[in-house]
């Protein structure tokens, strides 16, 4: 069995290191690695008139940038939604049926520190976004009782405003909820006379870059790389591609562009095929903890902080890619009572992944320093 002393050595490197670099005291908040998201729904309400849009940010984790003071850090902007019009005007009658639907479009989102007060504020770096053709549909017209031709709807959707997010500079997590005013016309189609509200919330998390905190001790160990750092490998939930009911194929072509877009996949569809993804990429993640825990009791060899490491960082990206799952199940939920108990369930999904981390993290330090 090695000394206590080899060990002793290992727990003051880790330590020393830990009180040299802790990334986090020594970080700006603005510098740390974001993660998390936020989301904003819309109801639209009129006579005759229906529309629902769920705008959802997400903050990727990934390394920022710096511009002056501000810290940019990289995100998508997605909106999924749906609405209906009917309308009557002397002997004509008007119906319209349209979906919205806009998947990850580049969305930086600013972070900084307010000098006048010290306050943490997180707020978009782009211009409002928009997406040529992302609200399609049909709508139809009824002349003296004789239904016309159909005809095609491709309208921009528009980004709605990020929320107003403003927290105590010391703040790890930030969520919260906002009911922010709607003026003007927000909907597709919308009448003058229609009434609309918003809610928005967010759930971020400042953690810093996982190569930052890991406790890297002196030594000339090798390092392992096991793949955790993959993120493709821990996407929870992929987007469906979208179908615009044309074909790459030239024979076929012309008869595609005929038929009429392949519908949505429905709530509970898309409910499967998240927990189907969930399933497989926590099987995943256990085998990648299971074989760091074997390489750390066993070979000698191996840069056990590396390991620390990567354990946390396949952790923390799976967090990431729960909290994006979830929003974009949320955000397609039906009815309310859908709503929150999703978000129940991804309040105790996380609960349960972050325990998780830290327990793996700790035993395999634990377990280093007993080699």
């Amino acid at each position: 069995m090695r000394s206590r002393r080899k060990a002793g050595s290992f727990t003051h490197a880790l330590l020393a290191s830990a009180l040299a670099a802790s990334p986090l005291a020594a970080q700006s908040p603005a510098d740390a690695a974001w993660s998390g998201f936020a989301r904003c729904d819309l109801a639209v309400s009129g006579a005759g008139y229906s529309d629902r849009q769920s705008h959802l940010w997400v903050l990727l984790g990934e390394a920022s940038t710096a511009q002056g003071a501000i810290r940019v850090h990289p995100a998508t902007w997605s909106v999924a939604g749906s609405g209906s019009l009917t309308e009557s005007n002397g002997r004509q009658t008007r119906t319209a049926t349209w979906t919205s639907d806009v998947r990850g479009m580049s969305a930086p989102i600013a972070i900084t520190v307010r000098a006048s007060d010290g306050r943490l504020l997180i707020k978009p770096w782009h211009a409002q976004l928009r997406a040529q053709g992302a609200v399609s549909g049909t709508q139809r017209l009824v002349v003296d009782g004789q239904e016309q031709r159909p005809s095609p709807i491709g309208l921009e959707a528009f980004e709605w405003a990020f929320p107003s997010v403003e927290e105590s500079a010391t703040a790890t997590r930030v969520s919260g909820t906002s009911t922010p005013t709607v003026t003007g016309r927000v909907g597709p189609m919308q009448p003058a006379r229609a009434s609309a509200t918003a809610t928005c919330s967010w759930q971020l998390e400042r953690r810093a870059a996982p190569r930052e905190r890991a406790l890297i001790a002196a030594g000339t160990r090798r390092s392992v790389d096991l793949g955790l750092r993959d993120r493709s490998r821990f996407t929870v939930v992929p987007m469906p591609p979208a179908s615009d009911g044309t074909s790459s194929a030239g024979g076929t072509a012309g008869a595609d562009r005929e038929r009429a877009p392949a519908p949505p996949p429905s709530f509970a569809e898309q409910r499967a095929d998240f927990e189907s993804s969930l399933l497989a990429a926590l099987v995943e993640l256990a085998k990648k903890v299971t074989s760091a825990q074997q390489l750390g009791a066993n070979d000698a060899s191996v840069d056990c902080a590396a390991l620390v490491a990567d354990v946390d960082a396949a952790y923390s990206h799976m967090i990431v890619n729960v909290q994006t799952g979830y929003a974009r199940l949320i955000a397609a939920a039906p009815t309310e009572a859908e709503r929150a108990a999703l978000e129940k369930e991804l309040a105790a999904q996380l609960a349960k992944l972050r325990e998780e981390r830290d327990r793996v993290v700790a035993q395999l330090i634990k377990t280093c320093e007993q080699r």
